[in-house]
């Protein structure tokens, strides 16, 4: 750049990205960029690089978002050039918002449609690469370069639980250990059947209770239990 440009920019050179590694591609987005970057160093003043970015935004903006990276990789350039004149502006004091009050509004609507545009593309390369890989695995199959995929297997027709079979073989364990455990001679106890539970308590037989004898003390023998039978109170 030459000397007023350079004290402007505070830069001796202007860099610009062009986002790509093929070097037929760089040099036509660099075709892309010469025109805006010849404006902005031909500038004199901050007045007319401000002009100049003002214009240049009306211009993007009223075409919407970018639908290639070639048209991404130049808006984004330019984008990096308007940060580079707002910071430089406040530096020096310059009120840019009042010489170009559309610049802000403007501004802000051309960040947003890069933001858009970066994250469509994005999703349409993945999808391009997906299909690409696609076709690239068929045509393997059809000249014998890759194995046919297996077919997947059916899906099974009985509903199969997981919790189902853990509780099953619990249980299984739990039986075995209580063998284990009860020693054989030892009946194990039937629980009872369900008509048994039914029937009312009335019909079963209630257990009878037979009186037992307790022995009186003998009066003659000074209170020892003699088993002779105690006398009533009319023979005393």
């Amino acid at each position: 750049m030459g000397k007023q440009a350079a004290r402007l920019f505070g830069l001796p050179l202007l860099r610009v990205s062009l986002r790509t590694g093929n070097f037929n591609e760089a040099r036509r987005r660099l075709v892309d960029n010469l025109d805006w970057v010849q404006e902005l160093i031909e500038a004199p003043d901050l007045e007319a690089m401000g002009t100049v970015l003002d214009v240049r935004l009306q211009a993007y903006v009223g075409r919407g978002s970018p639908a290639d990276e070639r048209l991404l990789a130049e808006r984004c350039a330019f984008e990096h050039e308007v940060r580079r004149f707002l910071t430089r502006a406040q530096e020096r004091g310059y009120a840019y918002a009042m010489h170009f009050p559309q610049m802000p509004t403007l501004w802000v609507d051309f960040v947003n449609q890069n933001k858009a545009a970066e994250t469509s593309i994005a999703r349409l390369n993945v999808r391009r690469s997906y299909e690409a890989g696609r076709r690239e695995a068929t045509e393997a199959t059809k000249e014998g370069w890759a194995s046919e995929p297996k077919a997947a297997l059916p899906a099974r027709r009985d509903g199969f639980d997981p919790v189902a079979m853990i509780d099953r073989l619990v249980q299984d364990a739990v039986a075995q250990r209580v063998a284990q455990l009860v020693p054989a001679n030892v009946a194990p106890l039937r629980r009872p059947s369900h008509r048994s539970r039914l029937l009312p308590r009335l019909s079963r037989p209630t257990p009878t209770i037979r009186p037992r004898a307790i022995p009186i003390a003998c009066p003659r023998c000074y209170g020892n239990f003699c088993g002779r039978p105690a006398e009533s109170a009319s023979t005393r």
